[in-house]
């Protein structure tokens, strides 16, 4: 059975909640953890659960472990925004299913070329439709017009892209 579970970090070890809260619900809706006290400067692998929607805001998140989405099912839709991430997440385990993706309010300064999959791997952002990169530090886009042609919604404002 899905359920929404919404939680405040404040002094708690993320890695411990997140685990509980795991074993508890094994399929979630919807899955938000913000405002996490102290900040956490790189997520880690995340424990096995099935969670359509995955908000960790305000989380102080630098760095995203290229594991870190690996045991996790089912996302449709990821929001790591209001954080301070630097580099693009690798999210090449979460391309299948994801619809949208929220990397807003971080410090994003690169898109690499191979972010959203390559076709000839079977790893492609098909079903991606929706991508909020808005007010991060991101110079260029890699392949802009595919990008341009294939999402219904792309936000990049407030970057320093050039076009």
């Amino acid at each position: 059975m899905y359920g929404d579970l919404k939680l405040s970090c404040y002094g708690g070890n993320l890695t411990e909640i997140v685990e509980y809260i795991s074993r508890e619900n094994s399929h979630i809706s919807t899955l938000t953890i913000k405002n996490c006290r102290p900040r956490i400067e790189k997520l880690e692998k995340l424990p096995a659960m099935t969670v359509r929607n995955l908000r960790m805001n305000n989380c102080g998140f630098k760095e995203v472990a290229d594991d870190a989405f690996e045991k996790v099912s089912g996302i449709e839709e990821l929001d790591l925004s209001n954080n301070m991430i630097i580099k693009m997440p690798y999210l090449r385990r979460l391309l299948k299913g994801l619809r949208e993706l929220k990397l807003n309010q971080n410090k994003i300064t690169d898109i690499p070329e191979d972010t959203f999959g390559e076709e000839k791997s079977g790893y492609t952002a098909s079903s991606l439709r929706k991508l909020d990169l808005s007010n991060n530090l991101i110079e260029s886009l890699p392949n802009l017009k595919y990008i341009l042609e294939r999402y219904e919604y792309l936000d990049l404002s407030y970057n320093k892209v050039i076009v």
